[in-house]
């Protein structure tokens, strides 16, 4: 017997005749109805159970809205990145000035036996609490502000 032969048939996946199918069938009709309730299984109380995993987490602030867009920017890695979302999500949690710090929550949940993912526009501030101010720095420390950001 030949060895690739032999490893050809172990790896070999199972092929299901109808007869097998219509089988398994029968079967779990019979379970069913002897009183398995598939329902009731997919529903228990470990199922129910909710889990949750963070898998991105950004602050930003709203820059400006525009009709059904808003323009955000998010901070990451000390850079800022502009993106166009809708504007219906950022209003409904009351974010709504032009400025205004939140933070990006998004996750993945896994409640009823079912994934699903979940965004959260989180205001770090109510629209009116905030104030962008400018700070006088010394005439050293302005100097060398406009020496590292000198472009040529």
């Amino acid at each position: 017997m030949n060895n690739a032969t032999t490893n050809k048939e172990l790896f070999q996946e199972p092929q299901a005749s109808f007869q097998d199918i219509q089988t398994s069938c029968q079967e779990t009709l019979s379970a069913i109805s002897s009183g398995f309730n598939p329902v009731e299984t997919l529903h228990s109380n470990e199922s129910r159970k909710k889990h949750e995993r963070v898998t991105r987490k950004f602050e930003g602030f709203l820059v400006s809205l525009e009709g059904k867009d808003a323009v955000v920017c998010f901070i990451q890695n000390e850079e800022c990145i502009e993106m166009v979302v809708p504007a219906n999500n950022l209003i409904r949690n009351n974010i709504k000035a032009v400025n205004q710090p939140f933070e990006y929550i998004e996750s993945d949940v896994f409640e009823n036996g079912l994934w699903r993912q979940n965004i959260i526009y989180k205001p770090l501030c109510k629209p009116d609490e905030y104030t962008v101010t400018s700070v006088k720095l010394p005439d050293k420390t302005r100097k060398l502000l406009d020496a590292l950001l000198k472009t040529e």
